[in-house]
Order: C-alpha cells, then sequence, then structure tokens
C-alpha cells in the first residue's frame, strides 16, 4: 500500500500520506475513504489533506488522476475541497492540471508546501462550517 488514510477525530477532515509509486487502488481506496467520511458527516464539506512530500511519480499522478475523474469521492466531488501538500513538481505540475484542465473538472484546489499550513486552514475551515 502506497498511502496512509487518518480522520481528524470529530471533524470532517480526511489525512492522507502518499508514497511513490501510486497506483489506481491508491484513488479508489482515497475516494472511499472520502465517500466514508461523507456520510459520517452529512451535508457538510469535506476537507482532505494530501502529503505528498514523499515524492510522487509521474505515471502514478497520472493514472490516479484518471481514476478519480469525475468519480465521488474524487478531487472534483462538489462536497470536498482538497488541500495538496509537497514542494515537488510534479505536485505543483498535477495542481495545476486539476485546477486548469477541463477533462478533471476543475475543481477548487490548493497547494500548500507545509503540511502544518494546509492542516491548519483544513481545521480552520471545517469549525467555520
Amino acid at each position: 500500500m502506497s498511502i496512509q488514510f487518518e480522520n481528524v477525530k470529530g471533524l470532517p477532515i480526511l489525512l492522507v500520506k502518499a508514497y511513490p509509486p501510486l497506483v489506481e487502488q491508491d484513488a479508489v481506496e482515497n475516494m472511499q475513504h472520502a465517500v466514508e467520511l461523507k456520510k459520517q458527516f452529512p451535508g457538510k464539506k469535506i476537507y482532505r489533506v494530501m502529503d505528498f512530500t514523499a515524492g510522487i511519480d509521474f505515471s502514478g499522478m497520472m493514472v490516479c488522476m484518471a481514476a478519480e475523474r469525475g468519480q465521488e469521492g474524487g478531487a472534483n466531488d462538489p462536497d470536498i475541497m482538497s488541500f495538496f501538500v509537497g514542494s515537488h513538481e510534479l505536485v505543483e505540475m498535477g495542481v495545476s492540471a486539476l485546477k486548469q484542465q477541463p477533462q478533471y473538472g476543475q475543481p477548487t484546489v490548493f497547494l500548500f508546501t507545509s503540511y502544518d499550513e494546509a492542516y491548519n486552514r483544513a481545521v480552520k475551515e471545517a469549525q467555520a462550517q
């Protein structure tokens, strides 16, 4: 498994730690965890912090982006706000593609270089709803 999940107790926040190489099953599990959290917090937006500070591989990124496209629990699910963390150029490229390319639904996603900044933003947003 190249991905780990953790829920923040009492808040609609999903923490995701990814390790290369990523495979399609990682995207499937990511979406499943997000959908389960949506069920626990009906009517609330889910905040997902996706930590790629361990790195990312191009093929894994493309496979996962394609697997999530248009799926419930994916990056363009309107009930989910994703905060990507990483400074690798592939993370930046992936976030840019999600925001700009119509085939990925152009969701509102954010990029942080610091995990703490992304986590704190997710907590602030979750507590404000």
